[in-house]
């Protein structure tokens, strides 16, 4: 039984540390077949095809959505459920792995259609209590 309980506060201190070399970097493209079947996807303003930089799954009762730092691929649920309703997005998602990381979305509609909104935004990873980890400017649709 103890070393189960030393099993558990071992996982609970590796999950409030950071990475390494989790110092200030970019958000990375990562191929969006790793999510599945999409929801939203954003790329890099500049975009030339190389990746997603935010996704979120289809029908995913968690909401979850993944970005990649630092060649670590990162699993991150919303604070509040999101609302994807064609508006304007602020989201704030919580880092699994990483207690006290953040992501915020911020992105305003361009355009509509029957199924989709195109995007473009912000996406800003941070680690609480000090400045942004990496910042992004995104364009992307959400819908089917």
């Amino acid at each position: 039984m103890r070393l189960f309980k030393l099993g558990l506060l071992a996982a609970a201190l590796t999950a409030c540390q950071p990475p390494i070399d989790a110092t200030v970097g970019e958000l990375e493209p990562f191929d969006v077949t790793r999510v599945g079947q999409t929801h939203c996807v954003f790329d890099g303003e500049n975009a030339n095809g190389d990746g997603a930089l935010f996704a979120t799954r289809m029908a995913d009762e968690n909401d979850m959505a993944h970005v990649q730092f630092k060649g670590e691929f990162l699993k991150l649920v919303p604070r509040t459920r999101p609302d994807f309703d064609g508006g304007p997005l602020d989201i704030t998602y919580d880092v699994v792995d990483y207690l006290k990381w953040r992501v915020r979305l911020e992105a305003t509609p361009l355009s509509s259609g029957v199924e989709h909104t195109r995007y473009e935004g912000t996406l800003t990873l941070l680690r609480e209590g000090s400045d942004s980890l990496a910042t992004a400017a995104i364009i992307g649709d959400c819908g089917v």
